[in-house]
């Protein structure tokens, strides 16, 4: 079957279409997932059972609902909480290892993810009330190797508690308002009218924060990226492209600016006109500000 995956996915790639995500969407509307596991037939004996495809939360219901089965809806509660979190949540650094390299998902249990996302949503300003409530569960209800009846209604209470949790979670969001390896340009205009103009890649989402406490969703200033210098150009001068890979490493928006200035005015010797709205002095490469881009999503919200 995965050939015939295969298929779709060149199929995708030969129509233009290479955005990872809009590859998916595409196979998926020709693709049908099913999902076997082994049950067992009324004589005693094992047969396959053939289902559609659902996420974890989907199923954590349907054995919590319909074929009730505690530890199964455990399990899968337990791997929708990871997914979560795994899944676009963290800034990327929060999730390399000390040598800088991706973590796999076995390297990510609930636990791990839990102190980390603490740690986060301190940074951010997120409640962590959610967060200090799951944790009571990790090595009860949520731990595999708990020896609870699957069907005690001790049982059901903690996973009921556990599904409250989870829509907590879900409530508050930090979805990428400026996706990674996008581009953002910024000027900076000297006393005696010289303008330098930057063009940067982002190499971590910029990420608006909702988090459904009535206040409009918006940046964090706190918030710390990688950029790489793309190209700059100085008044009328033709663009300069760098040959090499120049990154400027984790500061946050107006620290960048606040770098750059700093950079013009003892390397260039120029004394640079301070602006303070950062979210209008960079733009994408449509002329948007970030502050454009805010409203327009709290307009769509």
């Amino acid at each position: 079957m995965q050939h015939i995956k295969q298929h779709y996915t060149e199929l995708t790639l030969s129509k233009g279409i290479t955005s990872e995500s809009d590859i998916d969407v595409f196979v998926n509307e020709n693709w049908i997932t099913k999902e076997m596991y082994q049950a067992v037939h009324s004589n005693g004996y094992p047969i396959p059972f053939i289902t559609e495809h659902k996420s974890h939360i989907q199923k954590a219901y349907y054995y919590f609902k319909k074929h009730i089965d505690f530890k199964a809806c455990a399990n899968n509660l337990r791997s929708a909480l990871e997914s979560h979190f795994r899944e676009d949540f963290f800034p990327y650094t929060y999730l390399i290892n000390k040598e800088g390299n991706p973590l796999k998902g076995k390297d990510m249990p609930l636990g791990m993810l839990l102190d980390k996302a603490k740690i986060y949503y301190d940074e951010v300003g997120f409640n962590k009330k959610p967060l200090v409530k799951l944790e009571r569960f990790i090595l009860r209800s949520l731990n595999p190797q708990s020896h609870y009846n699957p069907k005690s209604n001790f049982y059901r209470k903690e996973l009921e508690d556990i599904f409250k949790i989870y829509q907590e979670l879900k409530s508050i969001s930090n979805k990428p308002l400026i996706d990674i390896k996008d581009y953002l340009v910024f000027k900076i205009k000297t006393k005696d009218s010289i303008k330098y103009l930057y063009t940067i890649e982002l190499l971590d989402h910029i990420r608006i924060y909702d988090k459904n406490d009535g206040n409009i969703p918006d940046l964090s200033g706190a918030d710390k990226r990688n950029y790489g210098l793309i190209s700059f150009k100085k008044d009328n001068e033709k663009t300069k492209k760098m040959s090499l890979a120049t990154t400027v490493s984790n500061r946050t928006l107006s620290e960048l600016y606040l770098y750059t200035c700093y950079t013009i005015k003892t390397k260039m010797n120029k004394e640079p006109v301070i602006e303070t709205n950062i979210l209008n002095i960079y733009t994408n490469l449509k002329g948007q500000s970030i502050q454009d881009l805010i409203d327009a999503y709290n307009i769509k919200k």
